[in-house]
């Protein structure tokens, strides 16, 4: 699972990050940490992306647990392997 960081450009692609569990959620997680982890999809590989994920950017108001600036992710969109709550 990637977040796109940039705009597709028809030259250079579309430039994704990693997206990390973040412990103890379902479907909540955050941009991997390294910025070395981004990669660029180049435009014929675009195929590698099966769907869009909706999500939500918490706040950290929305519960007193939220993590502020994580994504909760669409469960109805998310891949089921990945909806496996993970311990921290």
């Amino acid at each position: 699972m990637v977040e796109v960081v940039e705009d597709y450009n028809e030259d250079l692609g579309v430039l994704v990050a990693p997206l990390v569990k973040v412990a103890g959620f379902k479907t909540v997680f955050h941009r991997h940490l390294d910025p070395e982890e981004a990669r660029r999809i180049p435009r014929e590989e675009m195929f590698r992306f099966s769907h869009h994920v909706p999500s939500y950017l918490l706040t950290g108001h929305e519960a007193p647990n939220a993590p502020k600036g994580c994504r909760e992710l669409d469960p109805a969109a998310t891949p089921s392997e990945l909806l496996e709550v993970t311990k921290g």
